[in-house]
């Protein structure tokens, strides 16, 4: 019988002009390549001396394309708003994996200074401002984790991944996690694989959660956007993930 629980998920990653994303569907033997524009500081904060950052998620397929972007994290709304802009007039180059182009999310760090603004290629430089103390985690603006909803959200759509029998019997079995969010409405965003013990499960579980809809995730009484995870048992003699 399937059974549907969430896993609760911590942000982590790195990315940058060139991405080897920790979010990967699937891991690329060659990375995404960010081609930025002219980068705008954003206006109002650039009137008011501010430095900051922003974090944003993106997906892009095998065709070069963004497909999906979120903002996870900002030190203010400016930034948020310069990092979309960013992402969005930026053009992309496909990950590949022996010799292919293959479809792959990855967490972009963006620094907003007075003197320039930096796509970070290295997460380390983030852990090391906030030990510095360049930006205040209590003055950070993120998404909510799971703990801090009103409460889980409840699924309205979900099917688990069908299990092809011919699959079980070539002895194709084991688990996979399928880290996504859940948007202010409800919607599964930019689903990808945390972990597989074949890509041939990985794909079936994918697809099978992009497909899913949830009642928005409420905080405060408010619809918010969280980031989840969920793990599927591919078991010999059942017609479904577990």
């Amino acid at each position: 019988m399937f059974w549907f629980r969430f896993i609760c998920c911590w942000l982590a990653g790195v990315g940058g002009l060139v991405l080897r994303g920790a979010e990967t569907s699937p891991t690329g033997d060659e990375p995404i390549i960010i081609q930025t524009p002219d980068l705008n500081y954003p206006r109002e904060a650039k009137l008011r001396g501010m430095d900051g950052f922003a974090t944003v998620v993106i997906e892009v397929d095998e065709n070069d394309r963004l497909v999906d972007w979120m903002v996870i994290e900002s030190s203010h709304p400016y930034f948020a708003e310069g990092a979309a802009e960013i992402v969005q007039k930026s053009t992309y180059q496909a990950a590949r994996s022996e010799g292919r182009a293959i479809p792959l999310r990855a967490q972009v760090p963006i620094e907003f200074k007075t003197d320039g603004i930096v796509v970070n290629s290295d997460f380390q430089t983030i852990v090391d401002l906030y030990l510095q103390g360049g930006h205040p985690r209590n003055k950070v603006s993120r998404l909510p984790t799971l703990r801090e909803l009103d409460g889980i959200p409840v699924p309205l759509e979900i099917a688990p991944p069908p299990f092809p029998a011919e699959l079980a019997r070539e002895g194709v079995v084991g688990t996979v996690v399928i880290d996504f969010f859940i948007d202010e409405t409800g919607a599964v965003r930019m689903p990808a694989i945390e972990s597989q013990a074949y890509s041939e499960l990985g794909t079936l579980a994918l697809n099978a959660v992009r497909a899913w809809k949830f009642a928005p995730p409420m905080r405060g009484g408010k619809a918010v956007t969280v980031r989840a995870s969920q793990e599927f048992r591919f078991r010999e003699g059942s017609p479904v993930a577990q």
